[in-house]
């Protein structure tokens, strides 16, 4: 049973014993009020018979028989008029031990619930804020990077660099500076590849089922490279296309078209990010270091 259901049941049993304990000391009560109305009613019976005794100047036998068993009556029904109110009484007891009870477990469960709640509080608290203190570290060592390391990604030629590499004099660690990036294709230049690219098709195409084997290669790499016949696809086959050492003589229009996509193609930085390693010694492997939790 989880915490918070024994509260609620707690909670819950408590309420059904206020009930209770009301109950049983207003029966408790009612049968104090019964026993001296009936007391009450005696003395008064006994009173008003003592008053016709005096008033007659003798002792009457008859009435004095009657006080006898009036008070013979009265003992019998003070004993029971006693046991019920006795039994009412020990009953508002039991009760009362019970909702005790009940209210010392309740006010427990209570404490620990907010013991926890209080750990729980702190326990986000603390994470949260360490949390906040890593973004600020790691915000920190961006800024860093950015002015001191991200910019000799740049190479004297001024091209990207894919990645460069900062030792420690020890030689026992290193920064791994990365840089990704993407090719695009300047469109001006892919059209006047694509015109070329026409012309080659329409120069074979008659003729394309007396071509050779290398001529016909070509001819299915460069429709692949081809995306709906207007623009180019950047990927494995454009580079395949591009790195083919063709004769110039016989394929005019797709070296023009080589030499106009190399020139278009152009690379884009997404993001940089670096890699820490350390090792040991100098003859010890590298291992990396982790930057996150």
């Amino acid at each position: 049973m989880t915490l918070q259901k024994r509260i609620a049941d707690l909670k819950k049993k408590k309420g059904q014993l206020e009930k209770a304990l009301k109950r049983a000391r207003d029966k408790a009560t009612k049968s104090v009020v019964s026993w001296k109305n009936k007391e009450q009613a005696f003395r008064a019976r006994v009173i008003k018979i003592l008053d016709c005794i005096k008033d007659g100047g003798n002792t009457n036998t008859q009435e004095m028989q009657r006080i006898t068993e009036l008070n013979k009556k009265w003992i019998d029904a003070g004993s029971e008029n006693v046991k019920v109110r006795d039994a009412n009484f020990g009953e508002v007891k039991v009760i009362e031990e019970e909702f005790q009870k009940v209210e010392i477990q309740l006010a427990s469960a209570l404490a620990t619930e907010r013991a926890e709640s209080d750990a729980n509080d702190n326990i986000v608290h603390q994470v949260f804020e360490f949390r906040d203190n890593i973004i600020t570290l790691l915000t920190g060592m961006n800024n860093f990077l950015t002015e001191n390391v991200y910019d000799r990604l740049i190479g004297p030629d001024g091209n990207l660099r894919s990645q460069i590499t900062l030792y420690s004099s020890d030689g026992l660690r290193k920064i791994i500076a990365m840089v990704n990036s993407i090719s695009k294709i300047d469109p001006t230049l892919a059209i006047d590849a694509l015109l070329q690219i026409n012309a080659f098709f329409t120069r074979i195409r008659p003729d394309q089922s007396n071509l050779d084997e290398a001529t016909q290669v070509l001819y299915e790499l460069t429709q692949k490279i081809l995306v709906e016949k207007t623009s180019f696809s950047v990927g494995p086959d454009l580079y395949r296309f591009l790195s083919l050492d063709l004769n110039e003589k016989n394929f005019p229009e797709i070296v023009e078209a080589q030499r106009l996509l190399k020139r278009s193609l152009r690379s884009e930085k997404t993001n940089s990010y670096i890699r820490l390693y350390q090792r040991d010694s100098r003859s010890s492997k590298w291992q990396s270091v982790s930057l996150t939790i």
